[in-house]
């Protein structure tokens, strides 16, 4: 897979949560840090249970599900075509890949209504809707709806506070919920047990 080394995902982690902080006084870099080491961990332990899927991939890939922060620097523009754009540059193809998958559960922009650039969802959304997600895709969108502000949680807890955070229209957070609770249970089969037992949660 055309993705960086364990060492690089980490200083280019570091390296975007520190340009940003630099750029915006409202950004915690060690929050933002925070998230993206759960999601990874989350990715690395789901992983090692499931055939096929290498834990030290899917810890790279979590790491750097968000990197399009460090280019988002009035909160304004697509984090994840950001990101998409900055990992291509670098030939990690399968890591700017995630990037974008991460952002789309479901192949619609239902749920990002209340991003600022709308065109750049859809010029997003268009590339996506031709690929087939993978395992990799799936487990990273999952990973990424099992943390909320550093914690741990289900999904519906993560739903819940997303519901609290942000005016999404009810119908595309019950489809979102839906969506995220098969994905759920489809790594539950994967890993032959609840998923929420091996993050901790059960």
């Amino acid at each position: 897979m055309k993705i960086p080394s364990l060492e690089e995902a980490k200083q280019l982690v570091r390296e975007a949560a520190f340009s940003r902080a630099a750029e915006s006084k409202n950004f915690n870099p060690h929050s933002w840090l925070e998230h993206v080491e759960f999601v990874a961990q989350n990715a690395k332990v789901i992983a090692t249970f499931c055939s096929g899927l290498n834990p030290e991939t899917a810890y790279i890939l979590g790491l750097l599900h968000d990197i399009g922060i460090k280019d988002d620097k009035d909160g304004k523009s697509f984090r994840a075509l950001n990101g998409y754009q900055y990992l291509k540059s670098l030939g990690y193809d399968d890591a700017a890949r995630i990037a974008l998958t991460h952002a789309f559960v479901i192949k619609d922009d239902g749920h990002l209504h209340d991003c600022p650039d709308q065109e750049a969802v859809k010029n997003t959304l268009s590339i996506v809707k031709a690929w087939k997600y993978d395992d990799y895709d799936r487990l990273i969108q999952l990973s990424n709806c099992l943390n909320d502000k550093g914690r741990n949680c289900t999904v519906l807890a993560r739903m819940n506070a997303l519901a609290a955070a942000r005016a999404m229209p009810v119908e595309s957070l019950e489809r979102l919920r839906a969506e995220l609770q098969e994905l759920k249970e489809y790594f539950d089969k994967r890993c032959n047990c609840n998923i929420y037992r091996i993050i901790g949660l059960d």
